[in-house]
């Protein structure tokens, strides 16, 4: 018995001695830029999916629960500071047009040194508050900063501003 062989005949481009052609029409598009100038990507990736993302967020971050929240609270909190900053600094340029035609007066020097300080306090809490609503959208608000452990919702809670869980906190004390 012989065997027969069968022998594929060279198309075209065999013929015009460029190799043969794809078989497959993933291996068919050439690899480069496409007609819109774009680059092809060889081995396209799947979309990540919003939901599972949004799930792996709040599992990592027990405080994402409430965002809507915590933002609300924060942003409250913002434009109390900021409002008792302003006060504040109006506060001690009327102090300071006061004590400056009486320079003698200890009393009105002791009250611009008050309500200096109360400022400097209130656009501290105001930059905490700032930053707080930073790491809420950066996805951030309610992990320590240090240890990345999630920070309890009762501490969150007295605290909103807070950085660090309770062991890193007494830790950089």
């Amino acid at each position: 018995m012989s065997a027969h062989v069968i022998q594929a005949r060279p198309n075209a481009a065999e013929r015009a001695g460029r190799g043969p052609l794809p078989s497959t029409p993933a291996a068919a598009g050439p690899v480069g830029p496409d007609p819109a100038g774009l680059p092809r990507k060889l081995h396209p990736t799947p979309e990540p999916d919003p939901a599972t993302e949004q799930d792996l967020f709040i599992k990592r971050n027990p405080a994402a629960r409430s965002l809507p929240q915590w933002r609300a609270l924060l942003e409250a909190r913002w434009q109390a500071r900021l409002r008792q900053v302003t006060e504040l600094s109006l506060a001690y340029h009327d102090a300071a047009a006061v004590g400056a035609r009486q320079s003698d007066d200890h009393a009105a020097a002791a009250k611009l040194r008050d309500i200096l300080g109360r400022t400097v306090a209130t656009r501290r809490a105001l930059a905490d508050t700032e930053d707080a609503l930073t790491r809420l959208s950066a996805g951030r608000f309610g992990r320590c900063e240090q240890c990345e452990d999630a920070i309890p919702a009762t501490s969150l809670a007295l605290a909103p501003e807070a950085r660090y869980c309770r062991t890193c906190a007494t830790q950089c004390r």
